[in-house]
């Protein structure tokens, strides 16, 4: 702030862009008038060369089973300057952003977490100190992953000397195959069922055998 004319301020720094200024003066009693709005335009220098950002991970077209956690790690080069902000999209919607990068830093890292099925897009867009900009993209895809195990209860002998069995189908929508061997080597399928709806299997008397075994595969359709 100024106090004796000619009055002048200074806007150190400022990158590639549109901007008006405005003057304020107080004066002693404390009324305050304002100047009529200057329009300017701060260009890039001519031969200035923009950042190049480039993504390490992911890799373009790399695949993550749902729900997914994925690491993006972008570096950047720029000769002659220095990166001074960058934004990071997923399907054009911001998810991380440094305004202020530090002086001397050539990479940065966002983890995103929870990220469910479906074709992703990340993109940055890095600024250097003039504001020239350059972006870069890498595309991924969410798919859907292994149903969760089934969880078998204790047998359950009955009154009329059948046992029961029941296997948990935790995932929704997944398909779970109930198979049982009595070697260990020929599986037999027995039933499927469509998760979450338990599985029941009720053995009669009769058809116990001295040794068996049960097990559940689950897949989606």
């Amino acid at each position: 702030m100024a106090t004796t004319a000619p009055f002048e301020a200074f806007a150190p720094n400022l990158v590639a862009g549109e901007y008006r200024i405005v003057a304020h003066a107080v004066t002693t009693t404390g009324a305050m008038r304002t100047s009529t709005p200057v329009d300017i335009s701060v260009r890039i220098p001519p031969g200035n060369v923009p950042p190049v950002p480039t993504f390490s991970t992911p890799r373009n077209d790399q695949k993550f089973a749902a729900p997914a956690t994925v690491r993006a790690t972008f570096s950047w080069t720029k000769p002659g300057g220095r990166v001074i902000a960058w934004d990071l999209f997923a399907n054009d919607t911001l998810v991380a952003a440094n305004p202020q990068v530090p002086d001397g830093t050539t990479s940065a890292t966002h983890t995103l977490t929870g990220l469910g099925t479906g074709l992703y897009r990340l993109t940055v867009i890095v600024m250097d100190n003039v504001g020239a900009k350059g972006t870069n993209s890498v595309n991924f895809e969410v798919l859907r992953g292994d149903p969760l195990p089934s969880v078998a209860s204790a047998p359950q002998r009955q009154p009329d000397g059948s046992v029961t069995i029941q296997f948990s189908t935790p995932s929704a929508d997944a398909d779970y195959v109930l198979e049982s061997t009595t070697d260990f080597k020929q599986w037999t399928p027995r039933s499927t069922t469509r998760g979450p709806t338990p599985i029941i299997l009720t053995i009669p008397a009769s058809q116990l055998k001295p040794t068996e075994a049960f097990r559940t595969r689950g897949s989606y359709p």
